[in-house]
């Protein structure tokens, strides 16, 4: 199918402006602030996409999360680009373009900087998947002791409970909380 129409932006005010109904798309209090942080950096560099049908005019279907950011910055005007479509287009596409994210090229994101990463919204998860520190054998809310020790590049552990270490005028005990006769040894 050959589109041979050429899309046009134009400015248009975000008073004007009304989020669809029914998007699917949902959106945390993190994910508004780094958006936040992106566009005050950035400016918008991506136009909503809005519909100019009659009985459906100024709903945005592209760029919803985009338009409450807008608001919540203040913006009187945002860049948009128009289409015409019936209500069940207007959804179709919607749904597309909330759908279509890809996937990552992990040897690709390595080479960013992890700080980087975070910075732009990157969880722990994400970032251990990312550098080949993730273990999906093991279930996610478990902590891994090992796996977060290579991390930070500790290879050998040699404290063993019971034993004691002169920290200045303390003593430090590896031992148990849960067990009273842990605390109950003499230092």
């Amino acid at each position: 199918m050959e589109n041979n129409s050429k899309l046009q932006i134009t400015q248009v005010a975000v008073n004007e402006l009304r989020f669809s109904e029914y998007n699917p798309r949902r959106w945390n209090k993190e994910q508004l602030q780094k958006l936040q942080e992106s566009i005050a950096k950035f400016g918008l560099v991506d136009p909503l996409i809005v519909n100019s049908r009659p009985s459906r005019k100024n709903i945005v279907i592209g760029g919803n999360m985009r338009l409450k950011v807008l608001q919540e910055m203040g913006y009187s005007h945002v860049e948009a680009v128009f289409v015409n479509l019936t209500e069940d287009k207007e959804k179709d596409l919607n749904i597309r373009l909330n759908h279509t994210g890809g996937d990552w090229d992990l040897d690709l994101l390595k080479e960013f900087d992890e700080e980087l990463l975070v910075d732009i919204g990157f969880t722990d998860k994400e970032l251990d998947i990312i550098f080949d520190d993730y273990d999906d054998s093991e279930e996610t809310d478990t902590f891994n002791l090992q796996q977060e020790l290579r991390k930070v590049g500790i290879g050998n552990v040699t404290v063993e409970k019971g034993h004691i270490y002169q920290l200045g005028d303390s003593r430090l005990m590896c031992g148990d909380s849960t067990n009273a006769s842990d605390f109950s040894s003499p230092l």
